[in-house]
C-alpha cells in the first residue's frame, strides 16, 4: 500500500509506525533499498526522518535518516 502511494505521488507525506524499532526498521530498509524514498529534487536524507535510535549494527545505513544525524549537519 505505502509503495503505491509513494509511486502515485512521490512528493507524498506519509507518517509510519510500528510495534517495535525492528519493525520500523525493517520498513525503512525495504524503502531505503527499493528507493521509494524523496521525490524529484528531494534531498534524500531530508525525505525521511527516524526518531530514535538505530541499535542494530546491520542497519547502519539507516542513521542518514535519524533525527540525530540531519540535526548535526
Amino acid at each position: 500500500m505505502l509503495s503505491m502511494i509513494l509511486f502515485a505521488n512521490p512528493s507524498a507525506k506519509v507518517m509510519i509506525c510500528a510495534p517495535s524499532n525492528a519493525a520500523l526498521d525493517e520498513i525503512m530498509d525495504r524503502l531505503d533499498k527499493r528507493g521509494l524514498i524523496g521525490g524529484a529534487n528531494v534531498d534524500i536524507e531530508s525525505a525521511m526522518v527516524r526518531l530514535g535510535k538505530i541499535k542494530q549494527q546491520s542497519r547502519s545505513h539507516l542513521f542518514k535518516y535519524t533525527l540525530d544525524n540531519q540535526i548535526d549537519e
